[in-house]
């Protein structure tokens, strides 16, 4: 179930990881589902640049490869590439599978607007009738004059008592909102960026170690599968941090179990819906597409390399013995674009 996951960008990691917005998160889907079809159209001038690179010219006609109006069909066309016309984007499959995400963002929004007005009608009732007791810090030299502060328990919890709080009490416990959220946000950015940094080193780690066949399937595969479980471990992390976040001003057992209910109901809805737009028709239409157009740009890349490798025996000196090169080289030249563009998305261009 993580096929279209990872197709559709595990960048979204490390850009959305933190976004707890539904009305954000439709934003990106739809900048993110551009950029993605964008990035299909851009593929198809790989192989010129490779050309280029080589000072060799395949193509009759190269400027019509790189016209972005002609979307590289001309260039797969040419006399002498041997290959078969380059398929049209399915843009009506992109723009419906964008009207879905959008949707499925608006359902998001919506649970996230109920849960909004359920706690904050338990909260207010709650301070109807309670409040946070307060402590004053003893005075020093550099504090002669300290604010009440929120009085915490052996477990470092706020104290409740009964009746309405007053304006000092209320200042007191905005304060220590505002700081319980301040902490919390800056340990989730920390974890986050942990999390990141270990998930790239290991993509990175294991490209290194498989460098040389990573043009085979099986081990595309299995960097396929890696990825995907860095969607589950991201979404789970996220989900987390959400829940921890909501309950920092949740007193009452009801409080938490409404957290908790919103909480679980997203996972919920969100597995609902990647598994809806994983099924849709419109993704498998442009899945295939991305495959096909993989396979086509294999198949120029060999028909590329067999060229230089002739060109090189008939023009060039006879080199015996040389070094294989083992500088960096695009990931995009090494891997069918829905793991190249799922690595552009971490910041791995190179292996």
């Amino acid at each position: 179930t993580m096929n279209m996951l990872v197709q559709f960008g595990v960048g979204l990691i490390f850009h959305a990881i933190q976004d707890h917005q539904a009305q954000a998160q439709a934003q990106q889907l739809s900048q993110q589902n551009t950029e993605w079809a964008e990035g299909l159209r851009k593929q198809m001038g790989q192989a010129t640049d490779m050309a280029d690179a080589n000072g060799m010219d395949p193509f009759a006609n190269a400027d019509a490869f790189a016209n972005p109006d002609m979307e590289g069909t001309a260039a797969f066309n040419q006399p002498g590439v041997g290959m078969q016309q380059a398929p049209e984007f399915p843009q009506q499959a992109a723009d419906n599978l964008q009207d879905m995400q959008m949707q499925h963002a608006q359902q998001l929004q919506t649970l996230s607007d109920q849960f909004l007005q359920t706690s904050t009608a338990l909260k207010s009732n709650f301070l109807n009738d309670n409040h946070l007791a307060t402590t004053t810090p003893t005075a020093t030299a550099q504090e002669p004059n300290p604010e009440p502060q929120v009085a915490l328990d052996d477990n470092h919890q706020p104290v409740v008592q009964k009746g309405p709080e007053n304006a000092v009490q209320q200042q007191a416990r905005e304060t220590f909102e505002d700081q319980s959220q301040n902490t919390l946000s800056a340990q989730h950015s920390d974890q986050t960026q942990q999390f990141v940094q270990d998930q790239k080193q290991n993509v990175q780690q294991f490209l290194a170690d498989n460098k040389p066949d990573l043009s085979n399937p099986a081990i595309q595969q299995q960097l396929h599968n890696m990825l995907g479980g860095m969607q589950k471990k991201a979404w789970q992390l996220q989900t987390d941090q959400e829940r921890e976040m909501l309950k920092h001003d949740a007193y009452t057992p009801e409080m938490q179990t409404n957290v908790d209910n919103y909480v679980n109901q997203k996972s919920t809805l969100v597995q609902q819906q990647n598994q809806e737009q994983e099924d849709s028709p419109d993704a498998q239409v442009l899945y295939q597409h991305q495959q096909d157009l993989g396979a086509m740009l294999q198949q120029k890349r060999d028909q590329l390399q067999e060229s230089q490798q002739e060109s090189s025996f008939l023009t060039g000196p006879p080199r015996f013995n040389s070094a294989p090169d083992e500088g960096p080289a695009d990931v995009a030249k090494v891997l069918p674009p829905y793991l190249s563009d799922a690595l552009y998305g971490m910041g791995i261009y190179q292996v």
